[in-house]
């Protein structure tokens, strides 16, 4: 099964009495506010995990059809680092 986000609403709906349309805005408010507080600091949740923005370098790329190089500007991406609780569950 795939996690998406109407998964997770639906599952937040269903075990804490919530209406779906409110859990929606639970869970989109709660994402935004991870996005927004990880650009500065990195956000840990204890025994869940930590989300942090890590800026990639800038690097060549070829396009495969034409073979041709061209450059890939550096970009910050945002990264989620399980917790070993976590993987120690999943595995």
């Amino acid at each position: 099964m795939t996690l998406t986000k109407k998964n997770i609403t639906k599952h937040i709906s269903n075990t804490t009495n919530l209406s779906i349309k409110e859990s929606q805005l639970f869970f989109e408010s709660f994402l935004k506010v991870i996005k927004e507080k990880s650009i500065t600091n990195n956000i840990k949740i204890n025994k869940f995990g930590s989300f942090y923005y890590k800026l990639t370098p800038k690097r060549y790329g070829r396009n495969p059809k034409t073979g041709t190089m061209h450059v890939i500007k550096p970009f910050n991406r945002f990264i989620f680092k399980t917790s070993n609780n976590i993987k120690n569950l999943l595995n």
